[in-house]
């Protein structure tokens, strides 16, 4: 059945394939490509009304690359179909669009609350040849590939037995398709006259499983399946094609070969029978006669011998069972001598193994099976010093119960008797605080006999060996290695992560001491030569100087040069002890001694530690005093461990202070960085230091971008020298720069006098940032200019240019030389907006994009100025002027004229020029000394002398100069 299985799936498959010829050979007509290009909706359904009617499939749709639908044709029995319309999230034709090829898959189709089961195929439709070669346009596109559309095909297989029709033909088993567990594509089953069905659970289970599930039913009424899932595009079971047979012809072979073998089975057991009872007759007489002679023998008459006069195979086997009975004669002599010799050495062995469990230094108890204890050695009598010592007349352990003595071990002779094939351990209390490992194991006895019955039992456990090895001095160092190994995690982790450097210095000195239990601690750092006093801690005493404590350290500094123990262990980098500085002749104690003496304090132990960094040279010298013992709090000396455990803490603290100092350094080194690279350009191209930045690294963006320029720069400049022309810029850089800085933006470049600025497009308030920054800029620029009156200098006047769009982010240059920049046309036109602010007598100008992302305009005084073609661009641009920081009396003229503009504007717009320069020429009188009003004047007077011809004039400024 798995064969018509995959059969009947390939068969299904070449459907699909069928589907998804049809489809592509209909995509690649060029009458079709013609009718999609032009979207001849009529002509292009009737073609496929034409096309559908010689084609095996119910539905034709024709989509365009917005998925769209523009003509499809449906078979009469599926006109349910025509309400097929929303193909936005259809993932057969994302994936035809995306990939551009045909492809077909099983779809789950629903409408109007009905579900359909579908084979689909979809190809993307290509612009057509004859399209392609009349398109002459420069900015067409002339890709060969442009896709203008998709056609889909669907086959629908609900109430279709076509397809199962062809299985049962070709394959001779019934054919169904289920769909929510309901037939859908099937013939009338050849086995039965009802209709195919599929049990719920069974239908879930196929819809969830991956791959095959055989199902038999074996009965004369049932039936053999086979189920396989179909799955759509995107790898989900939408459905289940199903095969069956009946299992009658089965049962019926089955049935047959059954009454066969019985009937042979009857033969094989009267033939033998018969055989058995003349076998019996002819061999149970010397048999017997045989068996009296082996009781004989096994009850130990080994000198017995059978007589049995027989030719054939009795005869035969009665001689060879005499000969084993002489030959097991002579064996058991044999092994008699040989056990008793065994046992002689068995005595030595037992002696020799007796004497090396007394000396053992681990305790040996063992006990029987009844777990009384039958031997203990000296070393278990020391460890219970309570039980088995003659001297002190205490209790014997011996033929003692195990749960009297001890309720530990009593515990695990009790699990190793339950578990002989394991063995059990377990830490014990011993006597004077003492821990010990008790390790138990059962005593099994193989090929046992029984004591009274004398017969085979097999393996038995006849007790049980606990030995017990004293373990508190490695529970000792054990917690010695676990105190070190926490101690240089903790302080390695803190040295790591502390930024501070007082808060790391004042950390180590205090982990130092805990580690030898130090009562006072001195950290020297080394600078030039000289030790300098950094951290003073003494316990005691209560003196905590320099870190953070907040009391600062005025003790002098030492030189290396001095005979002092600080200063040898830093020049010569070595580890230094005084065990008694009182007495010590190698180095010079005077001032710690007097400092003793002033203070009340004995100072009798010291060790000086050397900060080594990675390089192998000190940083600083760590001096520890006064070690004491923990349990006792006596004075004592500072062990190999714990100077290990210091020396390695310091070496430590040397490469975390090596690291903070680097640190430090590479964060001035970044602030300097980012006075010539934005961090804002960084961020943007998604890194975070100024080196993982690479060339040739880009990314795109949405901003506004703001170009200012000072006007008649060149001018003003000749004016001064090199030296004054700098500070000029300066002053006045560093009057408007807070601006753009303050509103989210940053400055990407400055272009001599020029500034380009870029406002992030991340949040909805982006533009409003950039006009905001521009209109402070003009604020600041007019207290610049009050500042420079004052010191009878020459005012500056500066244009502004923003425009919105997308743009390019990224570094360019070679390897040696890299620069970041922002290239784009929208970089291009707010510096033409720039320089259009000079030809309109305006300070602020913006484009219509900018404009229409303001979030509220009406927050904003602005006045439209003009519809302008600058030079190399096909595109028009509608340019704004914000007046926002136009004086105070200027502003409220603006405001009273401002309906008024516009509506001359309009009108000027509408080839309506006397009425428009009626109004213009009122506003003059209200609004005097405006450009605008001037250059619309000229323009209205102009038109109005010479108008242009209808059509050509469409009001746009086309302007001949960048």
């Amino acid at each position: 059945m798995r064969k018509h299985i995959q059969l009947a799936d390939l068969i299904y498959q070449n459907q699909v394939k069928e589907i998804k010829n049809t489809s592509h050979r209909l995509s690649r007509q060029n009458a079709l490509k013609l009718l999609v290009h032009f979207e001849i909706k009529p002509k292009l359904a009737g073609h496929l009304d034409q096309f559908l009617q010689n084609i095996n499939a119910h539905q034709l749709i024709v989509v365009n690359p917005q998925k769209q639908r523009l003509a499809q044709a449906v078979k009469p029995d599926f006109e349910i179909l025509n309400n097929f319309q929303d193909f936005t999230h259809n993932a057969l034709l994302e994936v035809a669009l995306k990939e551009d090829r045909s492809v077909a898959s099983s779809e789950h189709i629903k409408l109007n609350g009905q579900s359909f089961l579908a084979i689909s195929a979809i190809s993307p439709i290509h612009r057509s040849d004859r399209v392609k070669a009349r398109s002459n346009a420069p900015n067409k596109r002339s890709d060969n590939s442009a896709i203008i559309g998709a056609v889909i095909v669907h086959y629908i297989l609900n109430n279709n037995a076509q397809l199962s029709e062809r299985i049962q033909d070709l394959l001779g088993v019934d054919a169904v398709i289920y769909q929510n567990g309901q037939a859908i594509n099937y013939k009338t089953l050849q086995h039965t006259l009802s209709p195919p069905h599929i049990k719920p659970a069974l239908y879930q289970q196929l819809i969830s499983t991956p791959g095959n599930l055989e199902v038999a039913e074996i009965d004369f009424d049932g039936q053999l399946a086979e189920y396989q899932s179909v799955k759509n595009i995107s790898g989900q079971a939408i459905a289940v094609l199903a095969i069956s047979r009946s299992a009658a012809p089965y049962m019926q072979t089955i049935l047959k070969a059954g009454l066969s073998m019985l009937g042979i089975m009857l033969f094989c057991i009267i033939g033998a029978s018969v055989l058995g009872y003349w076998l019996a007759h002819s061999i149970l007489g010397p048999l017997n006669h045989l068996l009296n002679g082996v009781k004989r023998i096994t009850s130990g008459d080994l000198s017995y011998e059978i007589s049995l006069d027989l030719k054939d195979e009795m005869g035969t086997l009665a001689t060879a069972f005499n000969g084993m009975s002489r030959q097991l004669h002579e064996l058991v002599e044999t092994l008699e001598q040989r056990i008793e010799q065994a046992t002689h050495k068995l005595q030595n062995a037992l002696a020799h193994l007796a004497a090396i469990i007394d000396n053992m230094p681990d305790g040996l108890l063992v006990t029987d099976n009844r777990t009384l204890i039958i031997q203990v050695n000296p070393a278990l009598s020391a460890m219970f010093p309570n039980y088995n010592n003659p001297e002190s007349g205490s209790e014997s352990l011996l033929e003692k119960e195990c749960t009297q003595f001890n309720a530990e071990i009593s515990e695990l002779i009790h699990q190793s008797r339950l578990y002989p094939n394991k063995v059990h351990s377990a830490e014990i209390k011993l006597a004077g605080e003492h821990i010990g490992q008790a390790v138990a194991t059962a005593i099994i006895q193989k090929d046992s006999l029984h004591e009274e019955a004398g017969t085979y039992i097999g393996s038995q456990y006849i007790g049980s060996v606990v030995l017990i090895r004293d373990i508190t001095r490695e529970k000792e160092i054990d917690q010695m290695m676990k105190n070190t190994i926490d101690t240089l995690t903790r302080v390695g982790t803190a040295l790591s992560a502390e930024k501070n450097l007082n808060t790391l210095l004042d950390l180590f000195v205090a982990e130092a001491r805990n580690v030898c239990h130090a009562d006072g601690g001195t950290l020297y750092v080394l600078k030039d030569k000289q030790l300098y006093f950094k951290i003073v801690q003494n316990q005691s005493m209560n003196i905590f100087m320099g870190g953070d404590s907040g009391h600062s350290n005025t003790l002098p500094a030492i030189s290396i040069d001095e005979n002092k123990i600080s200063a040898h262990c830093a020049k010569h980098k070595e580890v230094i002890q005084a065990e008694d500085i009182y007495h010590d002749q190698q180095f010079d104690f005077s001032s710690t001694i007097q400092y003793d003496a002033e203070m009340g304090y004995k100072t009798h132990g010291m060790l000086a530690i050397p900060m080594l960094d990675r390089r192998n040279q000190a940083v600083g010298v760590l001096q520890l005093i006064n070690p004491t013992d923990p349990k006792t709090g006596e004075a004592a000396r500072f062990e190999k461990n714990q100077i290990e455990i210091i020396y390695s803490l310091a070496s430590q603290a040397a490469v975390a202070v090596e690291n903070i100092h680097s640190q430090e350094q590479i964060a001035r080194k970044n602030a300097a960085f980012k006075r010539f690279v934005p961090t804002e350009f960084i961020s943007h191209l998604g890194k975070k230091e100024i080196e993982e930045v690479k060339l040739g690294e880009a990314t795109q963006e949405s901003m506004s971008v703001l170009f200012s320029d000072i006007r008649a720069f060149t001018s003003l400049s000749e004016q001064l020298t090199p030296e004054e022309t700098f500070n000029f810029l300066n002053i006045y850089l560093q009057s408007i720069g807070p601006n753009i800085v303050g509103n989210g933006g940053f400055i990407d470049k400055y272009i001599g006098d020029a500034i380009m600025a870029l406002f992030p497009g991340k949040h909805p308030y982006t533009t409003d940032n950039a006009v905001a920054a521009a209109i402070g800029m003009i604020q600041s620029l007019q207290l610049l200019n009050q500042y420079r009156k004052t010191h009878e200098q020459f005012p500056i006047y500066i244009g502004i240019g923003i425009h919105t769009g997308p743009l390019t982010l990224g570094t360019i240059g070679f390897e040696e030389r890299i620069e970041s920049t922002v290239i784009g046309d929208t970089v291009n036109v707010a510096s033409r907006v720039e320089s259009l602010t000079k030809q309109y007598a305006i300070n602020i100008g913006i484009t219509e994009s900018t404009y229409q992302c303001l979030n509220n305009p009406d927050d904003y005084l602005i006045r439209e100025i003009d519809t302008v073609q600058v030079k190399g661009k096909a595109q028009s641009l509608t340019i704004y002027s914000i007046l926002d920081a136009e004086p105070e009396a200027r502003k409220v003229q603006f405001r009273a004229t401002l309906d008024d503009y516009h509506q001359a504007l309009s009108l000027y717009k509408q080839r309506q020029w006397q009425e428009a320069v009626d109004i213009f020429n009122h506003i003059d009188t209200l609004l005097p000394g405006d450009r605008m009003i001037e250059i619309y004047q000229e323009r209205c007077h102009s038109l109005l002398e010479k108008p242009p011809l209808e059509g050509t004039w469409t009001g746009v400024t086309r302007l001949t100069k960048k």
